[in-house]
């Protein structure tokens, strides 16, 4: 088995986006699986296609992107996608689509295929805070995670897709997970996705929000 793990580069006023620098801290194997990373331009399209020339070229059996939620608490398991670019700054080449589609002729959202809440469990029981998210939101994040799991259905039905956010990071302040923190609950996130390849937990992870 093979995983590929994206992160996104600094985008906006961020210097660093820990993002990518916590997918550069994972281990290269995991369980006997290899661990592929790849950094990610936070840019319309240009993401998107970077991601599917690594996927011709590792032909990973799971892609799990990660991207920067401020303002989030804990690592937030994203359920869905949706077919829609509504960038609310400007990415990273100074595109900012307004309630354009991802892909023309895609369907309206796509349900990601990891375990989410296999990996809700697996960082909560490693004291990690995380819980289910049900919106990627409609920045490149989300258009990202539409991208990948369109080329899933229609290219490589067998590859599980998946985004997970994180909050930003701090060494100082505890209100905030550590960039460590953030590593070991990716870690978790990984070794569920190796163990419960076939089956979710059927457990509640909804909300009344």
């Amino acid at each position: 088995m093979k995983i590929l793990i994206t992160g996104f580069d600094p985008f906006g006023s961020y210097l660093i986006n820990p993002s990518i620098e916590a997918v550069k801290l994972l281990p290269t194997k995991l369980l006997n699986v290899d661990i592929i990373t790849l950094e990610v331009p936070t840019v319309l399209n240009q993401s998107i296609e970077l991601v599917q020339q690594a996927i011709h070229h590792h032909q990973p059996d799971c892609v799990l992107s990660v991207g920067l939620a401020q303002g989030r608490q804990g690592l937030t398991i994203e359920r869905v996608a949706i077919n829609i670019n509504d960038f609310r700054i400007a990415d990273n080449q100074n595109n900012q689509p307004i309630d354009t589609k991802v892909v023309e002729d895609g369907p309206d959202a796509y349900l990601l295929s990891v375990p989410i809440k296999a990996m809700m469990v697996k960082c909560l029981e490693n004291n990690i805070p995380a819980s289910i998210s049900n919106t990627a939101g409609t920045f490149v994040c989300n258009h990202l995670a539409y991208g990948v799991a369109h080329l899933a259905k229609t290219q490589y039905p067998q590859m599980l897709t998946g985004f997970v956010h994180i909050p930003s990071v701090s060494e100082s302040n505890d209100q905030a997970m550590s960039l460590q923190e953030v590593v070991r609950g990716l870690t978790c996130c990984l070794i569920a996705i190796i163990e419960n390849q076939q089956h979710d937990f059927q457990i509640s992870g909804g909300k009344e929000d």
